[in-house]
C-alpha cells in the first residue's frame, strides 16, 4: 500500500512524463542536443548544484569504498599463502565472495531508494569492515573463511550498486563517464594491489589482511561523518518548480532540507517506496528483452569473467609483485587517455555536429578498440604461457589486456 503522497506523486509523475513527451514532441534537434540531462532544479539540496568539492567527496569516498572490497577480495588471501591448496582457495574466496556480491543490489537497492544512498552506504561499510576483521582471524578453517568471504561480498553490495547511482545523482549524462571511470579505476586497481602488497611484505604477510580492516575501519567513520546524502526526488521538485509553488516551504510534499538527518531511518519524502519484491521481478522481466539479455551477460560472464579468471590464475601462480604493479600503471594510463574522459569527448563531438540528442548508444564506439585489445592481449597472454615465454611478454600483454578491459568496462557501465 502506498500513502497519499506517494499516489499523488504517482499521478504527477504520470502527468508530467506525459507533458514531457508532447513538448519533446515539438522540439527542435537545435536546441535538444545541447540542453542538460538530467535538468537541474533551483532546490537548496539539489545535488547537480553541488560545488565541485562537494561532489568530489562524494567520488573520493564511493571510489574508496570500491577500491577496498576488490582489494580485500585478493588481499585476505595472505593468512593461507603457504597452504597447499592454495591456488583452490584462490578460487574458493573469489566464488564465495562474488555470488553474495552479485545478488546483493535485490538487497540494498530498494534500502537505498527508500533510506537514502548515504544510510546504506554507511550499513554496507560496516557489514565490510565487520567482515574483514572476520577474515583477518582466521588463520585455519575453509569453512570458516568462505563465510566471512560471503559475507564480505553482502557488505561491498553498495560499493558496486548504491556507489554507481550517487555518480550517477551528481552528474549530467554528458560528463558521467569521466566519474564512472575513477569508479571503475578503483575496483580495477584494487584487486591488483592486492597481490602487489603480498608480495612486498613477503614472510610478513600476515598483517596485510590487517591493513584492510584499520582502513575499512577509517572508511566507516569518514563516510559516517562526512558523505553528503545523494537521494534527491527530482520529478516531484520540477513539478512543484512548474506549479510556481515555493520549494522552499515546508509544507509542501518535499520540504527543502539543507541539512538533513545525521543517519536517516525513515523513508524519504516523495520517493516511490518499493516492495520488497519489485528488484526481484524486476530481475526476471529483464530477461524478456533478449537485446539486453544477451548483451549484459556476454560483459559478466564473457568479458569480466574472463578477467577475474585470468587474476585468479595469476593469483595462483604466486608471481612477481612488479607483474600487478605493470597492471595497475596499464590501468591507470587507460582510463586517463582512453577511457572515461575519451568517452565524454565522443558523446560531444556526436552532439555537436550531428545536432541530434546526447544518448548512451554514442558511447559504444569504445568497444570496438576495447575488445580488439582484449581479445589479442588475452589470446597472446595464452601463447606465452603454453609457450614458456619471458615474464616480460606475459606482462606486456596482460597490459593490452586490461587497458580492453578498463575501456570496456566504462563504456558499458555508463
Amino acid at each position: 500500500m502506498y500513502s497519499l503522497v506517494e499516489l499523488e506523486y504517482r499521478g504527477r509523475v504520470s502527468e508530467a512524463v506525459e507533458q514531457q513527451e508532447n513538448g519533446n514532441a515539438e522540439q527542435s534537434h537545435e536546441t535538444a542536443h545541447s540542453e542538460l540531462d538530467p535538468q537541474p532544479t533551483s532546490h537548496p539540496n539539489d545535488p547537480l548544484r553541488w560545488s565541485r568539492k562537494k561532489k568530489s567527496i562524494v567520488i573520493g569516498h564511493v571510489s574508496m569504498f570500491n577500491f577496498l572490497c576488490a582489494y580485500s577480495t585478493t588481499s585476505l588471501l595472505s593468512n593461507f599463502a603457504d597452504d597447499s591448496s592454495f591456488p583452490l582457495l584462490v578460487v574458493g574466496g573469489f566464488g564465495f565472495g562474488m555470488l553474495p556480491l552479485a545478488l546483493s543490489p535485490l538487497l540494498w537497492a530498494p534500502l537505498a531508494i527508500t533510506y537514502g544512498r548515504r544510510t546504506t552506504m554507511v550499513a554496507g561499510c560496516f557489514v565490510a569492515f565487520v567482515a574483514s576483521i572476520g577474515v583477518s582471524v582466521t588463520t585455519q578453517g575453509r569453512t570458516a573463511y568462505y563465510v566471512w568471504c560471503a559475507f564480505a561480498g553482502v557488505g561491498a553490495g553498495p560499493a558496486s550498486c548504491v556507489g554507481l547511482q550517487m555518480l550517477h545523482d551528481i552528474s549530467f549524462t554528458h560528463e558521467r563517464a569521466q566519474k564512472v571511470g575513477i569508479w571503475t579505476f578503483a575496483m580495477d586497481s584494487g584487486l591488483l594491489t592486492g597481490p602487489i602488497v603480498l608480495g612486498i611484505t613477503g614472510s610478513a604477510a600476515t598483517i596485510v589482511p590487517w591493513i584492510a580492516v584499520i582502513a575499512f575501519g577509517l572508511l566507516f567513520f569518514s563516510v559516517l561523518i562526512l558523505l553528503p546524502e545523494t537521494s534527491f526526488p527530482r520529478r516531484v521538485v520540477q513539478l512543484e518548480e512548474a506549479a510556481g509553488k515555493d520549494i522552499t516551504d515546508p509544507t509542501n510534499v518535499v520540504p527543502a532540507k539543507e541539512n538533513p538527518p545525521f543517519l536517516n531511518l525513515r523513508p524519504i519524502p516523495g520517493q516511490v517506496i518499493p516492495l520488497p519484491w519489485d528488484y526481484i521481478l524486476r530481475f526476471f522481466r529483464m530477461f524478456t528483452f533478449p537485446n539486453v539479455t544477451i548483451s549484459i551477460s556476454f560483459y559478466a560472464w564473457g568479458w569480466y569473467g574472463t578477467f577475474f579468471s585470468a587474476l585468479g590464475l595469476l593469483m595462483s601462480m604466486k608471481p612477481s609483485s612488479l607483474l600487478f604493479f605493470g597492471l595497475v600503471i596499464g590501468t591507470f594510463l587507460s582510463e586517463v587517455f582512453l577511457s572515461g574522459t575519451l568517452s565524454d569527448a565522443i558523446v560531444k563531438y556526436i552532439t555537436k555536429t550531428r545536432k541530434i540528442p546526447r544518448t548512451p548508444e554514442m558511447r559504444l564506439w569504445l568497444m570496438w578498440p576495447a575488445g580488439i585489445l582484449s581479445v589479442v592481449g588475452l589470446l597472446l597472454c595464452a601463447q606465452s604461457l603454453a609457450r614458456y615465454w619471458s615474464l616480460a611478454i606475459t606482462a606486456t600483454s596482460l597490459v593490452i589486456f586490461v587497458v580492453g578491459a578498463q575501456i570496456g568496462n566504462t563504456a558499458t557501465i555508463t
